[in-house]
């Protein structure tokens, strides 16, 4: 899963995590520069229940329509943007913080 997240806020997200036992850290035996994140016991009984993202929800439903109605919605949502006057501004990310542009944003993948 790709989040595009500032490296930052990532540590900062871990060590929480770690902190409050719902997740493990470990050095990697293929390369100790790396570190291995594992959910524990706790933290899936968390998560069993933590709401559905947003996110989630709007990609699923995105996914179960037919390819044509997706291409017809983002033309629509094409439109929408241009007659706002914002179609020459960088998206961000859903529930995205205020971060000052220019910083760099990390892949991670699960």
């Amino acid at each position: 899963m790709r989040t595009l997240t500032d490296p930052s806020s990532v540590s900062v997200v871990v060590k929480r995590l770690v902190a409050a036992g719902l997740v493990s850290r470990r050095r990697s035996p293929e390369d100790g520069r790396r570190l291995r994140l594992s959910i524990t016991a706790r933290g899936r009984a968390c998560l069993k229940g933590a709401p559905r993202a947003g996110q989630e929800a709007l990609i699923e439903g995105l996914t179960k329509l037919a390819r044509r109605d997706r291409r017809r919605l983002a033309l629509l949502l094409s439109r929408v943007v241009a007659s706002m006057g914002i179609d020459d501004l960088t998206p961000r990310l859903m529930f995205d913080d205020d971060r000052p542009s220019g910083r760099p944003r990390t892949s991670l993948r699960r």
